[in-house]
């Protein structure tokens, strides 16, 4: 996964790693304002 769009998430690769293993996740797929410069998490659409 693209290095700015987890910097944007505040989530290291590793966590997300974690994330995906405890929750069975073999490829998650992001879409959406996420993959947006302008995203930020406190921001509400």
């Amino acid at each position: 996964m693209d290095k700015q769009i987890l910097n944007r998430l505040n989530i290291s690769p590793l966590e997300l790693t974690y994330f995906c293993q405890e929750n069975h996740i073999l490829q998650l797929s992001l879409f959406g304002s996420v993959l947006r410069e302008d995203f930020y998490q406190n921001k509400r659409y």
